[in-house]
């Protein structure tokens, strides 16, 4: 699945297109299962006990693997905006 935005304006529509790619490309780099939780909760939007039927995994480790995730995807995105750089 894929993110996707619908805006009226053209610029801001390139604007939001080329942000999406940039965190689409941050959580390919995640390590695998912090990858699939994220895809699994905040893009095809399962519920946390849904994940964890998922991928077969405690409800609690579902949690952990999602903040772990968020945290470095957030600070991915915070090097691109404050240095245009990415960091792995």
């Amino acid at each position: 699945h894929q993110l996707k935005i619908v805006d009226a304006d053209p610029l801001q529509q390139t604007v939001t297109n080329e942000r999406v790619k940039q965190i689409t490309e941050i959580i390919s780099l995640l390590p695998e299962k912090q990858r699939d939780v994220i895809n699994l909760r905040d893009v095809e939007g399962y519920s946390y006990q849904e994940i964890s039927e998922i991928m077969a995994i405690e409800l609690n480790h579902v949690k952990v693997l999602l903040h772990r995730a968020r945290i470095q995807v957030r600070n991915s995105i915070k090097n691109l905006q404050d240095y245009g750089i990415k960091k792995d």
